[in-house]
């Protein structure tokens, strides 16, 4: 029983999850059964079936795991023209963000698709979220490392904030750490997440559904970035 529950959760809950299925969706834009992804700071390696249900072949790089995953040097030499980087929930977590921006650009060509998202209003999730940015902010800082939005997407509006910022609340009520929470399957407090998340689902896809007829005044959640290389 509780390992179909954490099946669900991390397959299903890609789906449900209002800011997953942006991602997904950007993702599904993007990438085809010629690309070559990369995904940096891939923790539990959640779009990696998704990845290679759509026929690209997938590469990580995890710094902060037990067994260190780095595909970078295979990445940066493969002579495949689709590549694409993806950096999801990332940036916030880095202490340098010149640094981090900086090896981006070098291991992108012109022809890499970055795919970026930052938090602006999300609640904070853990003490190593260091760094929040505005439209704007994020824009001028790729900018500062030969990098260009070619589309963008907001990650919800006000609705969306009040929603998650409720159950993130609520989570954090019990001490519950989003980032290793789904390790204590056997204790009261992982089944009141579950219940928590489970609650909310609905309220969070209203949210968000209603939050596509609003118009965008500077509250949201943060973006889905398309970035590509200056020539």
């Amino acid at each position: 029983m509780l390992e179909l529950n954490f099946y669900l959760l991390k397959n299903v809950k890609n789906m449900i999850d209002p800011v997953n299925s942006q991602n997904i969706k950007t993702l599904k834009s993007v990438i085809d059964d010629r690309a070559l992804v990369l995904d940096y700071g891939a923790g539990r390696e959640q779009y990696r079936s998704l990845v290679q249900d759509l026929g690209a072949t997938y590469l990580r790089y995890e710094p902060n795991r037990t067994i260190i995953t780095d595909d970078r040097d295979l990445f940066k030499n493969s002579k495949n023209p689709h590549k694409v980087i993806l950096a999801l929930d990332v940036v916030q977590h880095v202490e340098n963000t010149y640094d981090f921006f900086l090896e981006l650009e070098k291991l992108m060509s012109e022809n890499t698709i970055l795919i970026l998202t930052y938090p602006f209003l999300f609640p904070v999730c853990d003490n190593h979220d260091y760094h929040r940015w505005t439209a704007e902010g994020i824009t001028n800082l790729l900018s500062k490392h030969s990098l260009t939005v070619r589309k963008r997407t907001f990650r919800g509006g006000l609705f969306t904030c009040i929603i998650e910022s409720t159950r993130m609340f609520i989570i954090n009520l019990k001490h519950l750490n989003p980032k290793t929470w789904f390790l204590r399957r056997k204790s009261i407090l992982w089944w009141i997440r579950l219940i928590v998340d489970v609650v909310f689902i609905i309220p969070r896809r209203i949210a968000f559904f209603i939050d596509l007829f609003l118009p965008q005044n500077g509250v949201y959640l943060g973006e889905v970035l398309e970035v590509k290389k200056n020539k």
